[in-house]
């Protein structure tokens, strides 16, 4: 194989399947792999992956422009500037897992906008991430936090590292928990933040939306964990969104009646902002099988969204029986309403 990259003078595109016993057992392999010129694409998949591979990376002359890489979670993770540091004029997009963050030499890539990461919150620190990526547009965070860590403490050292250095914006922000986001303590303007699993904690979630402001939300809930006053006023006070994507888990035996249901959803929608909704309603227990509301129901309760959520004009409700409902609300000057139902799938 070695004898083979020595020969691919015009090789572009990579990807290696291999893991890091193969690499030290066969040096020459990791040698022709680091002399190759006309790279612009990497990818290493396999196991075990080290500092062994971090050098072979750091040691190329190519000019990648995507790179793809994911290090072993079990020993010391290689350190993130040394990895990218080559490519610091050239390198588009990243997806680096198990990685660490040292600020003593930072090189920026001034090119970078696409960051997909997974890194300790013991290394992690806000402000170098900025100074190496000064120009990222999307973030995908996989920050991971110990037990002991204390969520605040890292916050507050996050934000200390912003106060010479910060995004003045970022197009997208993905992260699968409100708390590890929380932590991150990132200052800018977001225009999308995307959390990917449910939310456990509330008023982590109120702080990010008030550092970040978003425009575009997108949230899992389940109904029996939070108030909905105090999401319905998270969500008021950011006066910049105007899409909000909600997906909500309830237990069946949670409600009473269906009435008590719609009255808990119109209070935390009541006054937002937000222009276009989209509600994704999944329901858990022996009946989840069962519709959760009549057609006319469902038109019912498009009508007292549209009327608790004055700048609505679109909205879509989805169900956990593969229904779907979207309208479209055409609103007039003496302030009456109509909904045009756009699209119904079962």
């Amino acid at each position: 194989m070695a004898e083979v990259f020595a020969r691919a003078l015009y090789l572009e595109s990579l990807a290696i399947h291999t893991d890091q016993t193969t690499l030290d057992e066969f040096p020459e392999l990791g040698i022709s792999v680091s002399s190759l010129k006309s790279l612009t694409s990497l990818s290493f998949e396999g196991r075990h992956f080290n500092q062994g591979l971090a050098g072979i990376i750091s040691r190329m002359k190519s000019p990648l422009v995507s790179l793809v890489v994911e290090f072993d979670d079990d020993v010391n993770p290689p350190d993130l500037c040394r990895i990218v540091a080559p490519f610091s004029s050239t390198l588009e997009y990243a997806n680096l897992k198990v990685v660490s963050l040292c600020d003593a030499e930072v090189v920026p890539c001034t090119r970078l906008s696409t960051l997909i990461i997974t890194i300790s919150a013991a290394s992690f620190t806000a402000g170098t991430l900025i100074r190496l990526f000064p120009n990222l547009e999307d973030l995908d965070l996989h920050l991971q936090l110990a037990q002991s860590d204390d969520v605040d403490a890292i916050r507050r050292r996050n934000k200390l590292s912003q106060r010479d250095c910060g995004w003045k914006s970022m197009d997208i922000l993905s992260c699968d928990s409100e708390t590890k986001l929380y932590a991150a303590g990132f200052s800018c303007h977001v225009n999308q933040v995307l959390l990917t699993k449910v939310v456990e904690d509330v008023t982590h979630l109120a702080a990010i939306v008030a550092d970040m402001t978003p425009r575009v939300l997108a949230l899992k809930m389940w109904m029996i964990d939070f108030d909905a006053r105090v999401v319905n006023r998270l969500l008021r006070e950011d006066r910049n969104l105007t899409e909000l994507i909600l997906k909500l888990t309830f237990m069946e035996d949670m409600y009473d009646e269906w009435a008590e249901f719609v009255d808990c959803w119109l209070e935390i929608l009541d006054g937002c902002t937000v222009t276009r909704l989209e509600l994704e309603l999944r329901r858990v227990g022996l009946s989840q099988a069962l519709p959760l509301m009549e057609p006319e129901a469902t038109e019912t309760f498009a009508d007292l969204i549209a009327e608790r959520v004055p700048l609505l004009r679109s909205l879509t409700i989805k169900m956990s029986t593969n229904c779907q409902y979207h309208w479209r609300i055409h609103r007039r000057r003496n302030g009456t309403r109509s909904l045009e139902r756009r699209a119904w799938y079962t």
